[in-house]
């Protein structure tokens, strides 16, 4: 480990024992201990908060290093079927299938295998054209298959300018020809999906119109029944269209009783608020809307794909209830640290329970 790296940990785990949490002495045992016995490294110990002294030695020594946690998710999801949820065609089209709730597809642009919703073929520029006149006057969402973490995400507005459809990013106002903003999609093998964008619920609007603000719930299957392990709102900043905190975005875990906001919380930076630090809009206690029905959809979803015992759903409020946005197979680890919840007591549980027959 570099000396600039060290030499911030030590500044850091100063900062934490002058704000009254466990002594420089004692964080410095439990990360050198953690990180040589369970190989938790002392990044993961800041970001999951384990110098508070609310944390038991017990619940930071249970959290799963790389390997557990992926021995753990092919022990509970069959490693086979796992790749049915982490392509977005698929999961689409699985989704769609089985009537859960999830925004509705456009189309899939790929140069050789592309196609509309009606269909129709999508694999070049001419037929994109007459595709996107389809859609004059809409939004619609581009997502890389393949993607993850909103790395390849853009929502776009579709307009004509001179005769011409043009695409123009709706917080910018930066306009795309056709042929700009389609010649490396054509050009990526994997292919890009289209959706119409999802107007959000007012009450998750106001915290950050710019980004559609989505849940992230654990959902686990336990002696025949499926359990709520954890959910968390994600909000993103102002300027930014997704809400992913490796973005900025803020977190919030939620109670899994009421849907009410318990935190809000800025993970870089540690920061906490009761208003959205951008547009003032008041969040801690707020309520989820629809969270029963969250809830609900979440465990049909999980349904829909054989042999998934666990994932981390994002899920997003439209006007009307909840929208399946993706499943997370293997979702980050790092999430339980959002939660307090050591991995091995979630998994332990699930690995004890019957499997369904």
């Amino acid at each position: 480990m570099a000396l600039a790296q060290l030499t911030s940990l030590w500044q850091k785990s100063g900062e934490k024992a002058r704000a009254g949490h466990l002594p420089r002495w004692r964080q410095w045992l439990e990360i050198i201990t953690l990180y040589l016995l369970r190989r938790q490294g002392p990044n993961y110990y800041f970001a999951a908060r384990f110098f508070r002294r609310s944390i038991s030695f017990r619940d930071k020594w249970r959290h799963c290093d790389d390997r557990e946690w992926e021995a753990f998710i092919d022990a509970v999801n069959a490693p086979l079927y796992q790749k049915t949820s982490q392509h977005k065609l698929l999961e689409k089209a699985v989704l769609t299938f089985a009537g859960v709730p999830t925004p509705s597809f456009a189309g899939f642009i790929h140069s050789m295998r592309g196609y509309r919703a009606d269909h129709a073929p999508l694999c070049n520029n001419q037929q994109a054209d007459a595709f996107f006149r389809q859609h004059l006057g809409k939004r619609l969402c581009f997502k890389g298959v393949e993607g993850f973490g909103g790395m390849s995400f853009r929502a776009l507005n579709v307009i004509e300018q001179d005769g011409q459809i043009v695409l123009q990013h709706p917080i910018s106002a930066k306009v795309f020809s056709l042929s700009e903003f389609l010649a490396p999609l054509w050009q990526d093998h994997e292919g890009t999906l289209v959706e119409h964008y999802l107007q959000q619920h007012p009450l998750l609007a106001s915290f950050n119109p710019d980004s559609v603000n989505t849940v992230r719930l654990w959902l686990g299957e336990i002696d025949g029944r499926f359990e709520t392990f954890g959910a968390f709102l994600r909000v993103g900043r102002r300027g930014t269209q997704v809400d992913n905190t490796s973005m900025g975005g803020l977190m919030c875990p939620i109670d899994r009783d009421s849907g009410k906001l318990l935190e809000v919380r800025q993970i870089k930076t540690g920061e906490s608020f009761s208003h959205h630090p951008d547009t003032g809009a008041e969040m801690l206690g707020v309520a989820i809307p629809f969270w029963p029905q969250v809830i609900e959809a979440s465990i049909k979803a999980v349904c829909a794909f054989p042999h998934m015992r666990f994932a981390g759903l994002d899920i997003a409020i439209g006007e009307h209830g909840p929208m399946i946005i993706e499943l997370n197979v293997n979702p980050d680890r790092r999430g339980a640290t959002h939660l307090d919840m050591p991995h091995k007591d979630m998994f332990e549980r699930m690995l004890h329970s019957p499997r369904p027959q």
